[in-house]
């Protein structure tokens, strides 16, 4: 009877690649799991967005992500629609500003001037206030 080896070289493929794609598979995770709690930009219809970042404003495009906290203004022309997750949808109108909360179970914002919208989609206990 012949012993065939190709079971004891399966094994030993397979326990490699399992030891390769394990520690990839942890990292996508917690890729992923910090990208859950980051919102981002939906639409710019008209006009620029900007983030201001390191004391200074800079300019921000559709599909940009925007984080609890951040501070956005938008130009004299703008229309932009912003995304959080856990909290809502924001249309920021023209000539705005607005620092957005700093967290999804109790959101406060603060806006300087301008326009805002307010789509809430908040999980049962959280709250949201905007303030002007």
């Amino acid at each position: 009877m012949r012993k065939s080896g190709i079971s004891k070289y399966a094994f030993l493929a397979v326990l490699s690649a399992s030891l390769f794609l394990y520690p990839l598979l942890l990292s996508t995770q917690d890729i992923s799991g910090a990208e859950s709690n980051k919102g981002r930009v939906v639409e710019i219809r008209s006009g620029n967005l900007e983030r201001f970042t390191d004391g200074l404003w800079r300019p921000l495009k559709k599909g940009n992500a925007v984080s609890f906290g951040d501070r956005l203004r938008t130009d004299k022309t703008a229309l932009v629609i912003v995304e959080l997750p856990k909290t809502g949808r924001f249309v920021i109108g023209p000539d705005s500003e607005i620092e957005l909360g700093k967290q999804d179970k109790d959101f406060r914002a603060n806006m300087a001037r301008g326009e805002v919208w307010m789509k809430s989609n908040l999980p049962k206990g959280n709250k949201a206030a905007i303030t002007t």
